[in-house]
C-alpha cells in the first residue's frame, strides 16, 4: 500500500514537470513566430536604402532612415557653386584688314602694230626683257612696202630732172618774152611775135608748176612709203619690262596687242574688297603683302581706293604701291592693312560662348549665375571687343559655360 502511494507520487510528479515543458516549449515558438517578421522587415530596409543610394537618389532613402543624414545633404545641394571672375576692361585695339589679290603692273602698255594683216617676220625681245622707249620689239614682213618705197624714190630722182628742165625751158621763155617785149615797143618784130613769146613762156610756166607738183605727189608718196616701213617695225612707246608676248613668227598682224610692258617695271598689288571693307580703307595706310611662294612680306601702302564696285561681283580693286622690286605678276598674294587704333570694352575670350544664337557671358549677380547675351566686335590677343551687354563693372564668370547654367547659385571664388 506504501508502495503505490510512492509510485503514484512520482507519475504525478513527472506530469507537471511535462506540463511545464510544453507549456514553455508553446511560449517559446510564439515567440518565435512573432520576432522573425521584424528582423526581415528591417532587412528589406537596408536593401531599399543601398539600392537608392546606387542610383543617384541617396536623399530620398536616408529620409526614412535617418532625418540628420537628409538635412546635411539638403544643404550640400545649396552650397553655391565658386567661379573665377573677370570684370570687362577698356582695351586698345590695334585692327587688321585680311584683303587676297594679285600682282599687275601699275601701268600696263598694250604694244601692238597699225598694219592690218602683215605677217610677223622677227621677234627681237621675250617676257621679263628690260625694253627703252623707241626700242625695235618686232618686225613685220615689209617687202611690198620697201617695193613701194624703191619706185617711189626712183620716180622723185625722174622728176627731180624734169623740174630742173623745167626751170631751165621757162627762164628762157621769160628772157625771150621780155626781149620780145622790147622789140615791140621800138616795132622792130609785129604783134604776132610778140604773141608767140607769150604763149611760150605761159607753156613754159605751166610746165614748171606740173614739175612741182609732181615732186610734191611724189614727196607724200615717199613719206608715206617711210611711214609704212616704220610701222613695219613694231616700237616700244615707253621704257619698262615686257611682261606678256603674243607675237608669233609667221603670224599675221590683226588689231589686238602683241606685247605688254609694265611702264618703268613698277608692280603693285590689286586687291579685291566688299562695301564695307572700302569704308574703312583710306589711301595712304600702311600695308604689308604676302606673296604666296615667298617667305619675305613686302612692304606698301594704299595707293588707290575706288570709288564703286563691280555690278556683278560687288567688289572693289583696292591698288597698294609695293616698296622695292616685286616681280612675278599675277602671281595671288595676301594683303594686311593696318586700321586705326582704338580703345573699347573687352573680356577674355574665354569668358565668351559663341553659339547659333549668339555671344553670351556668365555674370554673377545675386549669389546666381545669369547667362546674358551680348554684342561682340573685333578679336585679337585673346581678347573680345565687347559692343553692348555688360559694363566695366558687372563680374562675368570664365570659363563658365560648361560648370554653371542660368540662374544656379553662384559666387566669386577665390583668386
Amino acid at each position: 500500500m506504501k508502495f503505490g502511494k510512492i509510485l503514484k507520487a512520482y507519475f504525478l510528479s513527472f506530469a507537471l514537470i511535462l506540463t511545464a515543458q510544453q507549456t514553455a516549449a508553446t511560449q517559446e515558438n510564439k515567440s518565435a513566430q512573432e520576432t522573425p517578421p521584424q528582423n526581415k522587415q528591417n532587412a528589406s530596409e537596408r536593401q531599399t536604402a543601398q539600392a537608392s543610394v546606387k542610383d543617384g537618389d541617396a536623399s530620398k532613402s536616408i529620409v526614412g532612415r535617418d532625418g540628420r543624414n537628409s538635412d546635411a545633404r539638403q544643404n550640400q545641394n545649396d552650397e553655391a557653386i565658386k567661379l573665377t571672375v573677370v570684370s570687362p576692361k577698356i582695351t586698345k585695339f590695334s585692327p587688321k584688314l585680311n584683303l587676297h589679290g594679285e600682282l599687275v603692273a601699275k601701268d600696263d602698255v598694250a604694244v601692238g602694230s597699225a598694219l592690218q594683216g602683215q605677217q610677223i617676220a622677227q621677234i627681237l625681245v621675250e617676257v621679263s626683257e628690260n625694253v627703252q622707249k623707241g626700242q625695235i620689239l618686232a618686225l613685220l614682213d615689209n617687202a611690198g612696202v620697201k617695193a613701194k618705197f624703191d619706185q617711189q624714190t626712183a620716180a622723185l630722182e625722174a622728176a627731180k630732172q624734169n623740174l630742173n628742165s623745167a626751170k631751165a625751158a621757162f627762164s628762157e621763155a621769160s628772157s625771150a618774152l621780155k626781149r620780145a617785149k622790147d622789140l615791140a615797143a621800138k616795132k622792130a618784130i609785129s604783134s604776132q611775135e610778140l604773141e608767140q613769146a607769150n604763149a611760150k613762156e605761159a607753156s613754159a610756166r605751166a610746165n614748171l608748176n606740173s614739175a612741182k607738183a609732181q615732186i610734191s605727189q611724189i614727196d607724200a608718196q615717199i613719206a608715206e612709203a617711210k611711214d609704212q616701213l616704220g610701222k613695219a617695225s613694231v616700237i616700244a612707246p615707253v621704257r619698262g619690262v615686257v611682261t606678256a608676248k603674243k607675237a608669233q613668227i609667221g603670224a599675221l598682224t590683226s588689231g589686238e596687242a602683241l606685247f605688254n610692258i609694265a611702264k618703268d617695271g613698277v608692280i603693285e598689288l590689286s586687291a579685291d574688297a566688299d562695301a564695307a571693307e572700302l569704308a574703312q580703307i583710306e589711301v595712304g595706310m600702311s600695308a604689308q603683302a604676302q606673296i604666296y611662294g615667298v617667305k619675305e612680306a613686302v612692304n606698301g601702302k594704299v595707293r588707290l581706293v575706288p570709288v564703286s564696285v563691280d555690278t556683278s561681283s560687288r567688289l572693289g580693286k583696292v591698288k597698294i604701291s609695293l616698296d622695292g622690286g616685286a616681280k612675278f605678276i599675277g602671281s595671288y598674294a595676301k594683303a594686311v592693312i593696318d586700321l586705326p587704333e582704338f580703345s573699347a570694352l573687352a573680356l577674355p575670350a574665354q569668358a565668351v560662348s559663341f553659339t547659333e544664337a549668339g555671344a553670351f557671358a556668365t555674370l554673377i549677380k545675386d549669389g546666381k549665375a545669369q547667362k546674358r547675351k551680348i554684342q561682340t566686335g573685333l578679336r585679337a590677343n585673346g581678347l573680345v571687343q565687347v559692343i553692348s551687354g555688360v559694363s566695366e563693372g558687372d563680374e562675368v564668370a570664365l570659363k563658365a559655360s560648361a560648370l554653371v547654367n542660368d540662374g544656379e547659385a553662384a559666387q566669386r571664388g577665390a583668386e
